[in-house]
């Protein structure tokens, strides 16, 4: 400002030679402590004590040059002691503060006694070098809560972050299905498990619901209304699994709050509940076994051994042969029910369908007395398929459907009597077993009831069969649904577990 020369009006005697030189010589030391910040020598306390004190140097003799305190220049003082204050320790902070305030006090005890200056004020000086050490001081200690404010939230936030990433592996980990929606049910998180039970590729962050899965944007709309409907089973596609929603909201203003959703897979639920019937099934075959199987087996050897009488009639040996024939079927009954008691806990394993399929129809065909290369068409879409099962639960449910299979199918000449074929799901990404006769079917209202126990259209059966088999899927994670044949006949499917998620036991 000095360069303005008599044009600048300032307060109190201006010496303009003094206030260029010095104002000059202010700004080459402000360029060369640029180059000394950059170049980060010395130490950051050194330029910080040393461009603190050429501050209140400079300053001080830029305002003697302009008049003293009264010309208003001592500002400058409070400005670069308060930017000083905020990177400074307390002790520095009362030492430059008093050695700004020593200097004002001296300038103006200068300016008086030795230059003899009456017009200046010692009560501006004095008021001056109060000001640069209350706002000194006031400056540090705001920089202290500053920075202990942001250290507090610099901590709260990596709790919360550690918290976030924790919560978001958890939720990933889980076996059951999450889907976390916001105010806009847009999907905000979903993790593994509700991806492989919704059948989702690629990123579907910010997506809505209703185009992610429309079933579950319905099942969520009548949430919001309060009906109960809402939380019955859907399917994401006709290939994935029955999934039962639970649905929860997130806060409590309705307006803002987002949705979590919780998908249960019902073939895992229906694992749970079969282990649990079984476990109790296993009590009543125990009495079954000591109140049924010793009165029976009594029934049955006097059966024959009044059949062994010389002086029987034919109507007599008749009603004898009535007796050991249905002691048999209960007999077979009571057997059929202790082999389900029996089946307990399944073992699942891994299996490659393809070489069990092969060894199984080797075996079947030698016990059915059956061409291997003519009876059975065996169809793979894939050499390698693994499965997770018990590979005697499983040999014991597709022996029991081929063995069925058998007895209804009608096949033309020279066709194969069954047919079984391998696929693969990739939306669901499930194997599946297609067990195919070639016999009349089954109607539409008995497609329900066929795997309710003791429902059997022979007088020779039990009912028992199919009720068996579908538990032992159940209790793999399975499928065991009945789908009319293209051609004709019957098709029960075994639909196996998502190979991606892992079984217990395995």
């Amino acid at each position: 400002m000095a360069l303005y020369g008599d044009e600048l009006k300032l307060r109190g005697d201006v010496n303009s030679p003094l206030l260029f030189t010095v104002s000059l010589f202010y700004l080459l030391v402000g360029i060369i402590a640029v180059f000394s910040v950059l170049k980060r020598w010395p130490d950051f306390t050194g330029q910080v004590y040393t461009l603190t004190v050429i501050d209140i140097l400079f300053i001080t003799f830029i305002m003697h040059a302009a008049g003293g305190a009264g010309s208003g220049w001592g500002v400058l003082l409070v400005v670069a002691m308060a930017g000083s204050s905020l990177i400074m320790s307390l002790r520095a902070v009362l030492f430059f503060a008093l050695f700004a305030s020593m200097i004002v006090l001296g300038e103006q005890f200068y300016t008086q006694t030795l230059i003899f200056q009456p017009n200046t004020s010692l009560a501006q000086s004095g008021m001056l070098a109060l000001v640069i050490l209350v706002v000194s001081l006031s400056i540090h200690l705001l920089a202290n809560k500053l920075r202990e404010s942001e250290a507090l939230a610099a901590e709260r936030g990596s709790d919360l972050a550690n918290m976030v990433q924790l919560t978001r592996y958890v939720i990933k980990q889980m076996q059951t299905g999450i889907v976390v929606l916001n105010r806009l049910d847009q999907v905000h998180l979903v993790n593994e498990s509700a991806r492989h039970q919704l059948g989702l590729k690629g990123d579907v962050e910010g997506v809505a619901l209703i185009a992610v899965c429309s079933e579950l944007s319905s099942r969520l709309s009548v949430w919001k209304t309060g009906r109960p409907s809402a939380k019955s089973t859907f399917r994401a596609n006709e290939m994935s699994i029955d999934l039962l929603p639970h649905f929860a909201r997130l806060g409590t203003d309705h307006k803002i709050s987002g949705t979590l959703i919780f998908l249960d897979d019902i073939a895992a639920m229906a694992q749970q509940a079969q282990q649990l019937k079984l476990a109790s099934l296993g009590q009543l075959t125990a009495s079954i076994a000591h109140e049924i199987r010793n009165p029976l087996g009594a029934i049955s050897h006097a059966g024959q051994l009044l059949a062994e009488a010389p002086d029987l009639s034919q109507s007599d040996l008749r009603l004898t042969e009535i007796i050991r024939k249905h002691a048999l079927r209960v007999n077979t009954i009571v057997e059929n029910i202790l082999q389900l008691s029996r089946s307990g806990q399944s073992q699942p394993v891994q299996i490659n369908l393809h070489d069990w399929l092969v060894q199984f129809v080797d075996e079947f065909c030698s016990d059915q007395h059956l061409d291997r290369t003519q009876d059975i068409a065996t169809t793979f879409e894939l050499k390698t398929i693994i499965v997770h099962f018990d590979t005697t639960q499983l040999y014991q449910v597709v022996w029991n459907i081929c063995h069925n299979g058998l007895r209804y199918s009608q096949p033309g000449e020279g066709a194969a009597k069954l047919e079984l074929r391998v696929g693969f799901t990739r939306k669901s990404h499930r194997a599946y077993l297609d067990i195919i006769d070639f016999g009349p079917g089954i109607s539409t209202e008995e497609i329900e009831r066929v795997f309710e126990p003791f429902f059997t259209k022979e007088t020779e059966g039990t009912g028992l069969g199919l009720y068996i088999a579908r538990g032992l899927c159940e209790a793999n994670q399975a499928r065991l649904n009945y789908l009319p044949a293209i051609n004709g006949g019957s098709c029960f499917r075994i639909t196996f577990a998502d190979t991606r998620r892992v079984l217990p036991g395995i």
